[in-house]
């Protein structure tokens, strides 16, 4: 039996065998999708988005397939992964391009309420200035100078003050290793030990802030802090690394590295002294010594995780999280669901012990 599949990008409508693969399927009647691994899942290249009949596309024992990439906020399944069960609509989604770099999230444009005198504020080694106004724009880089973070500020207080706009109950989980609860002007703090998360240095010049894996490349794509020769990865960084073997296949459900052309041995290998790797733009970069992110890290990271999720669970009140650190930390609302750190709603306040301490004289 055939099911009508239609490929809106080629304007082609074809018959599917059913239970053939959707490449498969493309291939048979002479629609192009790009593939160099033959159909076993390990070049990325032959994606699709799924207008039509997601119902449809299944995995060979007939269960349910989850899409294996996001293109923005569209999923992206890959075409080799999933059989034909019925009619469908589909669109090839080529990755001809990186996606846009994820944005470090700063404090610029955030407010902290009107203001006796225009103080400056430091998060994630910028120092911040807030005006009269309370509005904060940006600094210079740095750590030292007339910095407003109080020493009898404590620091679970700085980070309910720093959430004062939003409202209800809610759980902060700062990735600096402390989950507190605020709830009727209450503070619950619960201190949970960090090591893999801080990874190998700050968020500063030099610190690999964002890692990609493309199908395209042959070398790791990645970012660095002020685009300096890459030192180590921050927790921006780190975070970003984990997310993307997870899309790129080279780690599994249980974040176990799978062997690819990116790993040696239990190691995901970045750049190194003659390992190149290449910004978005296509620059080539080295680094004096190898920089890689291995199984015992990546393990130790997804316990931590977990350790800052039960920490939470256990104090919420409400489904709501705000995420938080000093890292300059990236994280969009679906990055923590595929990380497991919340899995209820979630708002991003990049420093919110910082924008705390900048309205504590409100207080």
């Amino acid at each position: 039996m055939g099911h009508r599949l239609e490929f809106k990008d080629a304007r082609r409508v074809v018959d599917a065998i059913d239970g053939e693969s959707l490449l498969d399927a493309a291939k048979r009647n002479g629609v192009l999708l790009d593939s160099t691994c033959g159909g076993n899942g390990s070049c990325h290249q032959c994606r699709v988005e799924i207008h039509q009949g997601r119902e449809h596309f299944l995995a060979p024992d007939g269960s349910p397939l989850a899409p294996q990439h996001m293109r923005g906020d569209v999923p992206v399944w890959l075409a080799c992964r999933g059989r034909v069960r019925g009619p469908m609509v589909v669109q090839a989604a080529p990755v001809h391009a990186l996606a846009s770099r994820p944005r470090v999230q700063t404090l610029v444009g955030w407010h902290a309420g009107p203001r006796r005198a225009a103080s400056r504020v430091g998060a994630g080694g910028v120092l911040y200035t807030v005006d009269a106004t309370g509005h904060i724009g940006a600094a210079a880089p740095g750590d030292e100078g007339d910095v407003l973070v109080p020493r009898d500020l404590p620091h679970e207080r700085a980070l309910a003050l720093g959430v004062t706009h939003l409202a209800g109950p809610l759980v902060i989980i700062d990735l600096q290793g402390l989950v507190a609860r605020v709830s009727d002007g209450e503070v619950v703090r619960v201190h949970v030990p960090v090591r893999a998360l801080a990874a190998d240095m700050p968020f500063a010049p030099g610190a690999i802030d964002s890692v990609e894996w493309s199908p395209l490349k042959t070398r790791t794509v990645l970012t660095t802090v002020q685009d300096a020769p890459p030192l180590g990865l921050c927790t921006t960084g780190l975070l970003s690394c984990l997310l993307a073997m997870r899309q790129a296949g080279m780690s599994d459900a249980d974040w176990r590295i799978v062997p690819s052309r990116f790993t040696r041995g239990d190691a995901a290998v970045l750049v190194g002294p003659t390992t190149e790797a290449v910004t978005p733009g296509g620059a080539i970069m080295t680094s004096a010594q190898e920089i890689a992110l291995a199984q015992s890290t990546l393990d130790a990271c997804v316990a931590e995780i977990a350790a800052l999720r039960r920490a939470a669970e256990a104090l919420a009140v409400a489904d709501l999280a705000v995420i938080t650190g000093n890292y300059g930390d990236w994280l969009e609302p679906d990055a923590v669901h595929a990380l497991g750190l919340w899995h209820g709603r979630v708002t991003v306040v990049p420093h919110a012990a910082a924008l705390g301490a900048a309205r504590y004289q409100l207080a």
